[in-house]
């Protein structure tokens, strides 16, 4: 008896211990979304994620469609044969399907396995790395398969009126996918300007072991903005003269933004890169260059 009374106290401390947790992330949540700076970004994830969504569904789709044209592989020999050749025996018909569908099933066999041996030898963390080989060798077996879907369309081996509600939805998810990703590119492109207005060239005393260099000229981000901890800084320098490794770390120190300095965002999938360029800022004003690494 004194058992289950233990357990069952372990249990409810552990539940409140968990509430109490969930409570301090909620309340952690709110406070850091009430910057304008956090909320682009999050808003930023979410547009991304709906993009993704949309994409994954309209894939799933494609590649049903994409099926239903594999597995009428024979209409494709029936296109290019002649009238004389067209009342064979229906087991011809069948193997020809058979193994337009065997060829399907291999294919994606083959890529799914073949991407996880690459994932398993591999040491890179970039999951896009991985997702972009293996979204090509979908893309190649879905176009065939749409080819052969048409040409069942074409020779009457199949029925549009079947696949309505299919195709219908194929073209919902792309139309989906395409607003999410022109939303997902005009919000980046608005954070990329939000990011480089905060950012000003001022005159800096550095500090180095051979002595003080007064009036150095360097870009900062601006005192009173908050876009620096919402970025990576890369921990490379990159300077475009022949400094010693001394000078390098004194200009480090500072916080300067380098030339052409890579900067990505801490939002959930981390791959948005940000190129500062000076140049490019002095000879278009408020236009900046900016990248998305895939």
């Amino acid at each position: 008896m004194k058992r289950f009374k233990g357990s069952e106290m372990s249990k409810k401390i552990g539940k409140e211990s968990l509430s109490l947790g969930l409570k301090k992330e909620i309340v952690k949540f709110k406070s850091m979304y009430r910057e304008p700076e956090f909320r682009l970004i999050f808003q930023l994830d979410i547009v991304r994620g709906l993009k993704i969504s949309f994409s994954c569904l309209g894939y799933l789709v494609w590649l049903f469609i994409a099926r239903v044209g594999w597995s009428n592989a024979y209409s494709f020999y029936k296109l290019f044969a002649g009238t004389d050749r067209l009342k064979e025996s229906l087991e011809v018909k069948e193997a020809l399907n058979i193994l337009g569908s065997l060829a399907f099933s291999l294919f994606i066999f083959a890529l799914f396995i073949l991407q996880v041996g690459k994932i398993m030898m591999s040491t890179n963390d970039n999951y896009i790395n991985y997702l972009k080989p293996f979204q090509k060798g979908i893309k190649i077996i879905c176009r065939q398969g749409t080819v052969l879907f048409l040409l069942s369309l074409y020779e009457h081996e199949i029925h549009f009126q079947n696949y309505y509600n299919t195709t219908t939805k194929l073209g919902a998810f792309l139309l989906l996918y395409l607003v999410s990703n022109i939303a997902e590119k005009m919000l980046f492109k608005h954070i990329v300007k939000q990011v480089f207005s905060d950012i000003q060239k001022e005159s800096y005393c550095l500090k180095t072991p051979y002595g003080n260099l007064k009036n150095v000229e360097l870009f900062l981000f601006k005192m009173d903005s908050k876009w620096d901890k919402y970025i990576y800084r890369s921990k490379e320098v990159f300077l475009t003269g022949s400094y010693n490794e001394t000078l390098q770390e004194s200009l480090y120190d500072t916080g300067a933004i380098f030339n052409n300095e890579p900067m990505v965002l801490k939002d959930f999938f981390g791959d948005y890169e940000l190129v500062w360029n000076p140049k490019q800022l002095s000879e278009q004003g408020a236009e900046n260059e900016f990248a998305e690494v895939h």
